[in-house]
């Protein structure tokens, strides 16, 4: 029972079932059906007994952190208690805190062996100055002791900055700590190991050869990866664990018990709209084009389906097979036929994507490939296919004819329209996959009365020359974050940066304008609501197209990784490491200075 601060006398019963969802009797909650100020005082109460049951613990004896300044959360100290002197795994989903997890575990490394370092790394400057906000933020350590070094920095300066003794504390991106292992960095010294964003660890990402080197150099190396997914391929999160020599694995999801007191409730619907009828003309001649390269691949006998029946999967498995006995094949004539049968497989798959791109996107991405086409030389395929005058005609129609807006921007604006209805001062976050769409969108947002701008990356890699395509620098990015989080922006339409790492604020609403194929994409895109309070999430998608293979696909990927993840635990080894030396806590006076120096 909770007694009403309005009503003397009256009290509320505030019950929780069986799914750990609490309910109210008062007004508040029975009327709106939302968290009242009774259930927050209960969960409140509830939480702080579980923390008191872990005040011994290692992690929260240690006097580095402020922990008038942090949250505890049972789940996060249970796993950082558990990553102590092993090489450990984490997966938790996104906005679950895992940067709290590697503070905990680099308070640990600097307060108890003050002669090492730790690295910390991530894969983008904007996210490596983060981590160093976040982590001088919680932690008793005296700025002028951390470092971040980044490509911006040159070579020689790195190089010495590493050298030296008075760091204690670096952050870096995994390319220049890479560089710099070419260059003479010993990673020897350093207690601790930080990979955030840990499910890029493989093939040849500079994570791997990162990992590699410090397991050789240091005597008692310790590894903590953070990802909200590693994904569901068992293969792939294999080879992650190997890179990185996983020992152990903490993985956590919002219906873990130590978890679900510390989430709220997202809200997941779908849309599935028609391509208009009026894309017809475009798709049929893009289809005619598509059959006769299946035709060649048919009368070989490479393909013993219906047209309408062959699909992106099997043309990149036909695809997989043809480049294999290429490599194979030694003679010379043999070689050609085959290279004429990929080449039909290449334009294929091109005039595959491009009529999925139409009838799923609209006419801006549409278009923006089509240029792609014709303006980038370096492959056969893409030559080969400019030079058919009806791939021409097309082009030249798409440009000077105005097509059917795509239904998916009406059904945009309807389910933005009902959220601010719902919450003016909300914000939203609108997901892409092409910076053409995302321009677009913005676009017919902004004339519609919307505040709203988009968020993509600098755009470096793979752009090609007369890309019109928007970029940002990151000081554009940061500065357009900071309008958002400041409400001078209500929406924001990002494509794939806005999923990982950046900070990027409470979103009341997310929408992707199309289904993802990755699991590791949906958790964190969804992960981007449901932070500070309850959330929704609305998923777009065109029928008949792609989008409903990934609209299911994805799903049923992220449920099945919580087996995946079972399975490689019970079957990780431990790395054979020197007995650790003995503990020397730093003074109370270092800390006292760290806590001036901060000030």
């Amino acid at each position: 029972m909770v007694p009403s601060e309005s009503v003397p006398g009256k009290s509320y019963t505030v019950m929780r079932d069986d799914r750990g969802r609490f309910s109210c009797t008062c007004p508040d909650y029975r009327f709106r059906r939302r968290e009242c100020k009774h259930i927050k005082l209960v969960k409140k109460l509830l939480l702080a007994k579980r923390i008191e049951r872990l005040k011994d613990s290692t992690i929260m004896r240690n006097p580095m952190i402020r922990w008038n300044s942090i949250e505890p959360r049972e789940y996060q100290i249970r796993i950082a208690e558990a990553a102590l002197d092993k090489n450990t795994l984490v997966v938790l989903p996104t906005a679950l805190g895992k940067t709290m997890i590697a503070i905990y575990l680099t308070a640990h490394y600097l307060y108890n062996y003050p002669d090492r370092k730790v690295l910390v790394m991530a894969p983008t400057k904007p996210l490596t100055h983060q981590h160093r906000d976040s982590f001088l933020k919680f932690l008793r350590v005296k700025p002028d002791e951390v470092k971040v070094l980044t490509g911006e920095v040159k070579p020689e300066y790195r190089l010495y900055w590493w050298d030296s003794d008075s760091i204690k504390l670096y952050f870096a991106t995994p390319q220049v700590v890479r560089n710099d292992l070419d260059l003479g960095l010993n990673l020897r010294n350093f207690s601790l190991l930080v990979f955030d964003e840990a499910h890029r660890a493989r093939k040849n990402y500079a994570y791997t050869l990162v990992a590699e080197a410090y397991l050789r150099q240091s005597p008692c190396p310790v590894i903590l990866g953070l990802t909200a997914s590693p994904g569901a391929d068992e293969r792939k999160v294999r080879e992650i664990a190997e890179k990185l020599s996983i020992e152990h694995v903490e993985y956590r999801s919002e219906f873990d018990d130590d978890v679900r007191p510390y989430i709220h409730e997202i809200e997941t619907s779908y849309r599935v709209v028609d391509p208009p009828k009026s894309y017809g003309e475009y798709v049929k001649v893009l289809r005619e084009m598509l059959n006769e390269q299946l035709a060649k691949l048919m009368r070989t006998g490479l393909i013993k389906k219906d047209p309408e029946y062959v699909f992106r999967r099997d043309l990149l498995e036909l695809g997989d097979m043809l480049r294999f006995e290429v490599e194979t094949t030694m003679l010379d004539e043999e070689r050609g036929r085959m290279w004429d049968l990929v080449m039909a497989q290449s334009i294929a798959l091109i005039l595959y994507h491009a009529i999925d791109l139409l009838l799923s996107q609209g006419q801006y991405a549409f278009k923006s490939f089509l240029e792609k086409i014709v303006e980038e030389r370096r492959k056969q395929s893409h030559r080969r296919l400019a030079k058919d005058p009806r791939f021409r005609e097309l082009l030249e129609r798409i440009k000077h004819e105005e097509l059917e807006e795509h239904p998916k921007i009406p059904k945009l604006l309807e389910v933005i329209e009902d959220q601010l209805d719902r919450d003016p001062e909300g914000r939203i976050l609108v997901f892409t996959q092409y910076r053409s769409s995302a321009k677009h969108i913005a676009d017919v947002l902004k004339s519609n009365g919307y505040r709203a701008e988009i968020f993509v990356g600098h755009g470096r890699r793979g752009r090609r020359r007369g890309d019109k395509a928007p970029t940002m620098t990151q000081k554009q990015q940061l500065e357009t974050l900071q309008r958002f989080r400041d409400g001078d922006l209500q929406i924001l339409v990002a494509t794939s940066i806005g999923e990982e790492g950046l900070d990027i604020p409470q979103c009341d609403l997310v929408v992707f304008y199309e289904p993802v194929p990755s699991e590791v994409r949906l958790i964190q895109r969804r992960g981007r609501t449901g932070r500070a309070r309850a959330g929704r999430c609305v998923i777009l998608a065109a029928d008949k197209t792609l989008d409903m293979a990934y609209l299911v696909g994805a799903a049923k990927r992220a449920k099945r990784m919580r087996k995946v993840m079972e399975k490689i635990s019970s079957s990780l080894r431990p790395v054979k490491r020197r007995i650790f030396p003995e503990p020397k806590p730093l003074g109370e006076e270092y800390l006292k200075e760290a806590d001036r120096a901060y000030e």
